[in-house]
């Protein structure tokens, strides 16, 4: 048995254009009963629901008696002020006629005198008492799941199908593969990190990797110009920062012959391999570290 999803007055373009992907993604048909508070040429909309809308299935009526007339079956009404939850719904009891999911608009909901009338079928998604109402398109999607979770429509595939990438994508994934992937990404991480540089840990921060040697101080006014440009700069190209404290690490701004700060220097696998010294523009950096 297909579902049907019932936008009753729907307000936001990008609302429906979610609740349309969901309809494609559930196999369900979308109803939209006028006045609806966009044109289905919006491109918000078309956005949202974006290559799945060929496969969607959607009729358009000029309000709910119309829709009502045409469209047989059972409904539940979703609504805040509804005292069951449709988790509670038996929809395979219903399987024998048609399914219609009526959600309202997005700031009135659905009429009151529609849901009067239908007390027994009115339903609340449980929330906490901090908001009124969840997004309709979430609400849309959850409904949907539930309904199709218990119908187990042929048309709803519980694996990844073999169209995309398939069920034992993950187990035919090539470990030595994913483990790059992995040590790629917190590689960059890592480089892209301002570290503090010591006698201590001096060697093993500049081997085997092209750092930028900062020696600095706290009372530098130019230091503390350079500092921010210094952090742009390890994002922008992926390169590491290290960061010398010339009060504190006097062994190694001596070595270094350290006169004036800030002072820069490129080293590549323990060797400098260029040197500046004042404030420098990112532009210059970006030279200056090629």
């Amino acid at each position: 048995m297909k579902l049907n999803v019932v936008l009753y007055h729907p307000e936001i373009p990008q609302n429906t254009g979610n609740i349309m992907r969901s309809c494609v993604g559930f196999h369900a048909k979308l109803h939209l009963i006028e006045p609806l508070g966009f044109s289905l040429d919006e491109k918000h909309l078309k956005r949202s629901s974006l290559d799945y809308f060929p496969y969607l299935e959607y009729e358009v009526y000029k309000d709910y008696q119309s829709f009502k007339e045409k469209n047989p079956g059972r409904y539940y009404f979703l609504t805040r002020y509804g005292h069951k939850s449709p988790s509670t719904i038996n929809f395979k009891e219903a399987a024998d006629e048609p399914i219609y999911l009526l959600f309202g608009a997005e700031s009135t909901g659905i009429a009151y005198d529609i849901l009067k009338e239908n007390l027994d079928s009115c339903y609340r998604i449980p929330t906490t008492d901090k908001v009124r109402s969840l997004n309709l398109s979430n609400c849309a999607a959850i409904v949907l799941f539930l309904a199709s979770s218990q119908l187990m429509d042929p048309m709803i595939y519980s694996e990844e199908p073999e169209a995309f990438k398939g069920r034992n994508f993950l187990e035919n994934l090539d470990l030595a593969e994913l483990s790059d992937k992995h040590k790629e990404y917190k590689k960059r991480r890592k480089t892209m990190e301002i570290v503090t540089v010591t006698k201590e840990n001096f060697n093993e921060v500049v081997q085997n990797k092209t750092i930028l040697l900062d020696f600095w101080a706290a009372w530098c006014g130019p230091c503390r110009m350079l500092s921010p440009v210094l952090e742009q700069l390890a994002k922008e190209e992926n390169l590491a920062v290290g960061k010398v404290n010339v009060d504190e690490q006097e062994e190694l701004s001596a070595a270094f012959n350290i006169s004036s700060i800030p002072a820069l220097f490129l080293v590549k696998d323990g060797k400098v391999v260029n040197k500046t010294v004042g404030y420098q523009s990112l532009e210059q950096l970006k030279e200056f570290v090629k």
